[in-house]
């Protein structure tokens, strides 16, 4: 089934009056549906139309009868002027000239005009570049760009070396400026950086208040070698896509291993999404046709067409991805002796290390450890945080911080944490302190290369100041530690006033009752218990405990004020609003069609894009049985949607996994198509079935479904 716009949505199309997400969304429509196209050809003609008529002329004897009239004594108001035509006149003037022209509509045959404007596209040539590559690049723009000269092409630059984590450690680049070639067409030509093996591009205005983003897939440039994608590109596709499109990644992988199927690193990146996909054992096909593939690679270590550093360490980690011990035991050897600088035989000295220590801080451990870290390589994280662990069980202080500083240079996304961490670690509170005062002041300071590709500039303000107000309660608290109250409680209240963090609400309950400052204790603790991941039990304990100290009447008015604060907290951020078209189907597991009004029954509803080979969505499957359990409190429901058809492979599937909630089969990919969505994520719509919420993470679903609860 395809899903149309509503006829209201084409009118405000054709008249430019929709916002620039619903804009794209059905640009993007148009782009593959001639009904709709013709639908806005005939809008727009009509308004050009009703534009160029001639007055009507007047009917014949109507001066005569005018005058009899005024000699009878009769008031006549006469029209002096047209009145004036409003600024977007499209739909209005369709709707009066209707009648007239339906007539000619019939025999007029309509062609759609090229509305390749109307849908953005970004291509390159060559298609197929080689690293270093001089890249000519052409972009049609979607409206949403309207009479823009400038556009920037903003991309994340990725080379084989790049580790397997998404762009959260990679910065992001303005890479330059397409323009317009007075056709329709932005331009720009660019030299390819001689180590870059794939990009992922947006494209934005010169301010970062409009970003195309393709729906949050981007575009996908990737280096060739040969006629065919590079292995450095595929593997660097499979890392970029892993944290936000997890069935693309794994499809990559497959892809990788069918064109380099000699290349024992594709096989274990593939063995490696399996296992989380399927568990430890995979399945016994799947198993064994990884058995074979290692069997075949290891024959050509044995002949000599395979003898790479790169492929020996690549057959160990992959041994042990198939859980091979006997294998692995001979691969590590073979690792040992012929490739020691390779990465997995820098992670085998660190195990070692770790193992010789016998879990005793002593100076040889700590020099063993010094000397591997100056190695440097790919086991630097496992290092570091052992290395931490050991330094914490000896009580060295100094030593904890050098090593967490260690692990924030190898893992720059888990920033924030790690500094907390200095400052919980004994003996390093006060380096600690200077660290988050660092980051506070750091995050101040907006910086381009932080933000993220789909994001506008306005988002990332958000986003920065939500981690920034994170430091500053972990600033707060640590501050309160040290004795200094007053500055410790200024970050503290600006944390808590500014975001909704239960942990950071109980830490500071703690906090203000050690100073005496009940009342204000009492109202973290009304916040944690409202919250709606909060488990009954403790929200009862909670309550419990205050009515020791206050009456139950001002416990409630603090549970009130609490649910008030996560409300506005919430309906600060809503999305561009966006109707769910009520009369799309869905199919049961019972193959019964219902249509989404149906599910809906004007409720507040949150639609979980959901798949079986997203390892993402399989771990949140605990997530969504809670929203489903708690959901009918706030007069919601959960309609979980799966692109699968309803095949015999499935209703096996989901039989055994006996989910505790309904899934329904999003027939055709409508529901999808229509939302933009890409990949497993949330969208919360209000019981108009209007979307508020769009690409939510789940931790935040509830939360937004309390908030237009409590609006």
């Amino acid at each position: 089934m395809i899903l149309h716009p509503r006829e209201s949505r084409l009118n405000r199309f054709a008249d430019g009056e929709l916002s620039r997400r619903l804009r794209i969304r059905t640009a993007a429509h148009l782009e593959g549906c001639s009904r709709c196209r013709n639908t806005i050809v005939a809008i727009r003609r009509l308004s050009r139309e009703a534009h160029v008529l001639p007055p009507p002329s007047a009917p014949a004897g109507l001066k005569e009868r005018i005058l009899e009239r005024l000699a009878n004594g009769e008031r006549v108001i006469l029209p002096v002027a047209d009145p004036p035509m409003p600024a977007r006149t499209g739909r209005r003037v369709a709707a009066a000239f209707a009648a007239t022209a339906a007539a000619a509509m019939l025999f007029t045959i309509v062609r759609a005009p090229d509305l390749a404007s109307e849908a953005s596209d970004l291509s390159w040539f060559p298609e197929q570049p080689q690293m270093g590559a001089q890249l000519d690049f052409e972009y049609r723009a979607t409206s949403m760009f309207a009479g823009e000269k400038e556009l920037t092409l903003r991309g994340l630059y990725r080379t084989g070396a790049d580790g397997s984590s998404w762009h959260q450690n990679l910065p992001i680049q303005a890479i330059g400026t397409l323009v317009d070639d007075e056709n329709g067409i932005h331009r720009l030509s660019i030299k390819l950086p001689d180590d870059v093996v794939y990009v992922a591009f947006v494209v934005e205005d010169g301010e970062g208040n409009r970003v195309d983003s393709r729906g949050r897939a981007f575009w996908q440039l990737l280096v060739y070698e040969d006629g065919k994608p590079s292995r450095d590109a595929l593997l660097q596709k499979v890392h970029d896509l892993t944290l936000r499109d997890w069935e693309g990644a794994y499809d990559t992988a497959l892809e990788l291993v069918e064109v380099y199927r000699n290349k024992p690193g594709a096989w274990n990146i593939l063995s490696s999404l399996e296992k989380q996909l399927f568990g430890v054992g995979f399945d016994l096909p799947t198993l064994e046709t990884h058995r074979n593939a290692f069997a075949r690679m290891e024959s050509g270590f044995d002949d000599g067409s395979l003898f790479s550093s790169e492929d020996i360490g690549d057959m160990y980690a992959y041994a042990r991805s198939l859980g091979d011990s006997a294998a692995a035991e001979r691969w590590q050897g073979r690792i040992l002796r012929e490739a020691p600088d390779h990465q997995f035989a820098r992670q085998l000295r660190v195990s070692d290390a770790l193992t010789s220590a016998g879990g005793i801080w002593s100076d040889e451990t700590q020099a063993r450890l010094e000397n591997l870290w100056n190695e440097g390589g790919f086991a630097m994280t496992s290092l570091t945080e052992e290395a931490y662990r050991l330094a914490l069980v000896g009580g060295d202080a100094d030593a904890m911080v050098r090593w967490l500083d260690r692990l924030r240079e190898t893992q720059p996304a888990r920033t924030d944490n790690i500094v907390r961490r200095i400052a919980m670690t004994p003996g390093g509170r006060r380096v600690g302190i200077e660290r988050l005062e660092t980051l506070y002041d750091h995050l101040g300071e907006l910086h381009q290369v932080r933000r993220s590709l789909y994001h506008t500039w306005a988002d990332h303000q958000v986003h920065t100041e939500d981690r920034r107000q994170a430091i500053a309660g972990a600033l707060g608290g640590a501050l309160v530690g040290e004795g200094e109250i007053s500055d410790g409680l200024t970050y503290l209240t600006s944390a808590l006033n500014a975001t909704w963090d239960v942990e950071l609400f109980s830490d500071a309950a703690g906090v203000l009752f050690g100073l005496g400052r009940t009342t204000a204790a009492f109202r973290q603790w009304a916040r944690v218990a409202v919250d709606p991941w909060t488990e009954p039990s403790v929200a009862a304990a909670l309550k419990a405990r205050a009515l020791d100290a206050i009456h139950a009447d001002e416990w409630d008015a603090l549970l009130d004020a609490a649910r008030s604060d996560m409300a506005a907290h919430y309906l600060s951020r809503l999305s561009d609003p966006e109707r769910i078209d009520p009369d799309v189907k869905v199919e049961g597991k019972d193959g019964v069609v219902r249509s989404l009004g149906e599910l809906t029954d004007d409720r507040i509803s949150v639609f979980a894009f959901w798949s079986r080979y997203d390892h993402h969505a399989v771990v949140q499957r605990d997530s969504l049985a809670k929203i489903a359990g708690v959901i009918d409190g706030y007069d919601g429901t959960l309609i979980t949607l799966v692109q699968e058809g309803r095949t015999p492979d499935w209703l096996r599937y989901a039989e055994e996994e006996d989910f505790p909630y309904p899934i329904y089969h999003d027939i055709g990919g409508a529901t999808r198509r229509s939302l933009d969505v890409w990949y497993s994520t949330y969208f919360v719509a209000n019981a108009t079935g209007e979307v508020q919420f769009s690409y939510s993470q789940i931790e935040d679903v509830l939360r937004q479904v309390a908030a237009l609860h409590h609006r």
